[in-house]
């Protein structure tokens, strides 16, 4: 998600496999413990880590489901390859399907990357050139 325009992955509901839609919900554990569990291997898995992630844990108002909610934001630092060791993959995210990305995909984002940084850089430049011409107040 973090290598398009980001969302929220849910863990506690149901998808019909064939449709990709929510068909129920079941309870998961929303330790501490599993929270820290996912960020260790986001920050472990995911290269470069994708910052901004974020876990919030939902439990319903009868305590009968807990839910995880993991908002991934869209990352400037696309793309980003999962895995570890000699297996490595670059997912795609396409509505509820995840693909993978093929050489052309990966040119495609990093030269995105590069041109919002140096577009970024532009922007910052300017700034500065912008603070420099403004009059200064007299000092004395």
């Amino acid at each position: 998600m973090a290598n398009t325009t980001g969302g929220l992955l849910v863990y506690g509901v149901v998808e019909d496999r064939k449709t990709g839609k929510a068909e129920g919900m079941r309870s998961v554990d929303i330790s501490d413990a599993t929270q820290r569990r996912l960020r260790s291997l986001a920050m472990t898995r995911i290269h470069p880590p994708v910052l901004g992630l974020e876990i919030l844990p939902l439990a319903s108002a009868d305590g009968q489901t807990d839910l995880l909610v993991v908002f991934v934001p869209q990352s400037p630092d696309a793309p980003h390859v999962i895995g570890q060791q000699d297996h490595l993959g670059i997912p795609y995210r396409y509505g509820s399907q995840t693909t993978w990305m093929r050489e052309r995909d990966l040119e495609r984002a990093y030269a995105a990357r590069f041109t919002r940084r140096r577009d970024e850089h532009a922007r910052l430049v300017d700034m500065e050139l912008a603070r420099d011409a403004l009059p200064h107040p007299a000092t004395g």
